[in-house]
């Protein structure tokens, strides 16, 4: 009981001085599950599933239709015009080997079919699931300053917070590329050299699978780290053009780029609701597409001068997933994951109060 009373006590004191938003994040999280349990009890599996994707119709599919385009080898960039790095595609074409050539070969329109094959629930249920959600939830232990207990409590409300969740139940590999930027982040401020060195190669691996996270390496630029920013892009360079010899050599980047840029331009699934208002009102998509490209490049201006004007790593980092978000065929829950990375340095400053 006396422990109870001191742990209470200090959880008062840092609520007064605002150095508790790991706490209030948590418990936010941990209100928010309970309603979400109790509701899908009472209505059922409708509330259950209204969460995920499509009301999970479309299970797993981000990682078994990867899955199946890299099992293509070079063809998952000329053919099925994927849009993921050589990294990526590597992991998946290995994957594939781990996935019966039955399903491998089947059509796009079969693609749900691996339900028909009990081994192909191992790889995501393993990978995705269970190493994922441990990858995340350890990343995000290490990333506060606080103690045992209340570290352990936010990294397992940050991993079962919504966006998490989604991308698990997606199997979409923001959660690996997510789980390195966050050791990027835990590391960004060691003392050690060793340390940091570790958080720009997590950087740049977290860039190998998914691209954009690159783009927070320019936080050492407004912290003068030249020196690191240089070795981190010559990761980033070497791990982006060494797996590309397993699909055709170096050129397969025109390729990607090309397919990058076709996939952003596309139905505007990420900001349907807009696409949606423009059809009512008869407003041409190429206005709306403009509108959106002309609000993202704000928001990108307004995250490279970020660290030039804000001394609080957290609004930083903030500017920069809120720039993502702005980012038309980024507009989901894939993009709300990473908010959870300035809220760590939220959670990390004790200076900015209540």
């Amino acid at each position: 009981m006396k422990k109870l009373h001191l742990i209470s006590t200090k959880l008062r004191k840092d609520f007064v001085a605002g150095q508790c938003y790991d706490v209030v994040f948590g418990l936010l999280i941990l209100a928010s599950l309970l309603i979400w349990a109790i509701a899908s009890l009472l209505f059922g599996m409708p509330v259950f599933t209204s969460v995920f994707f499509r009301d999970t119709e479309d299970l797993f599919m981000d990682f078994f239709n990867s899955v199946r385009d890299a099992s293509l080898v070079e063809g998952a960039y000329t053919v099925r015009h994927v849009i993921y790095p050589p990294m990526a595609n590597l992991f998946f074409w290995l994957m594939s080997f781990l996935t019966p050539d039955a399903y491998n070969t089947t059509t796009f329109e079969e693609r749900y079919s691996w339900t028909n094959y009990a081994e192909d629930v191992l790889p995501p249920v393993i990978l995705f699931v269970i190493l994922g959600a441990l990858a995340v939830g350890l990343a995000a232990y290490f990333g506060l300053r606080e103690s045992k207990k209340r570290r352990l409590f936010f990294a397992t409300m940050f991993t079962l917070s919504s966006p998490i969740l989604y991308l698990l139940e997606r199997g979409n590999m923001l959660v690996f590329s997510l789980a390195f930027l966050l050791i990027y982040v835990a590391t960004y401020y060691s003392p050690r050299p060793v340390i940091r060195e570790i958080g720009l190669i997590c950087l740049a691996l977290s860039f190998s699978l998914k691209l954009y996270p690159l783009v927070f390496a320019w936080l050492l630029i407004g912290d003068k780290r030249y020196k690191d920013f240089a070795r981190c892009f010559l990761y980033c360079l070497l791990l982006l053009l060494l797996p590309s010899f397993a699909f055709g050599g170096p050129t397969i980047l025109l390729t990607i780029l090309q397919n990058i840029f076709s996939f952003s331009v596309g139905d505007g699934k990420g900001v349907g609701v807009f696409w949606i208002v423009g059809d009512i009102l008869h407003v041409p998509s190429a206005l709306i597409q403009a509108i959106f490209y002309i609000w993202f490049f704000l928001c990108a201006i307004n995250f490279a001068i970020a660290p030039f004007v804000h001394k609080e790593r957290w609004k930083i980092w903030l500017c920069g997933c809120v720039a993502f978000l702005a980012f038309p065929s980024l507009t989901s829950n894939y993009a709300w994951a990473l908010f959870l990375i300035p809220m760590i340095f939220l959670c990390k400053d004790k200076t900015c109060g209540k």
